[in-house]
Order: structure tokens, then sequence, then C-alpha cells
């Protein structure tokens, strides 16, 4: 369970299929393929991805895009700032 909660986007390879779990049972890190069955997870992960650049390229300050989007705590917002492309890095 651990291990799943420790995932991060980045983690994930759509075009190779793959999963990167680090630090798994101890400390070594390995690699799980992915079902088939992960399109809508992808989709979902573009489409959010799409209305963060939407609503930063409108200018909004990071405690407004918050709000917006949701989101409880501003550094999720930051996080989410910082990793997607085209978004401005301040």
């Amino acid at each position: 369970m651990q291990e799943c909660l420790e995932l991060r986007v980045k983690d994930v390879d759509f075009e190779r299929r793959e999963l990167s779990v680090r630090r798994g049972k101890g400390p070594k890190d390995r690699r799980a393929m992915l079902p088939d069955a992960t399109a809508a997870l992808r989709s979902h992960l573009e489409d959010v991805e799409r209305l963060h650049v939407r609503i930063a390229r409108r200018g909004y300050d990071v405690r407004t895009e918050q709000e917006l989007l949701g989101q409880a705590d501003v550094s999720t917002t930051m996080i989410c700032r910082r990793f997607s492309r085209g978004l401005p890095q301040s």
C-alpha cells in the first residue's frame, strides 16, 4: 500500500507502459508493467494539465488559481505549476 501512496505522475511512462516503483521493499527501485486499461488515466491527467495551462495563461495569481482549481493547499497548486508544461515558474 505504501508503494501506491508514494507514486508520482512522473513515475508513470505511458509510452513504454511502465510504472517506476521507488523505494519498494527495502531500498530497491523496480519497474512494473501497466495494464491496457490505463488510457482513461492518461486522458484524465492530460485534461488536468490542460486546465492548469488555460488558467495560468490567463494570468491569475497563485491564490486565485488555487481557488479556481478547488485545491485546499496552495502548495499543491505550486507543484502543479512547476510540473505542468507551458506554465510560468513563479
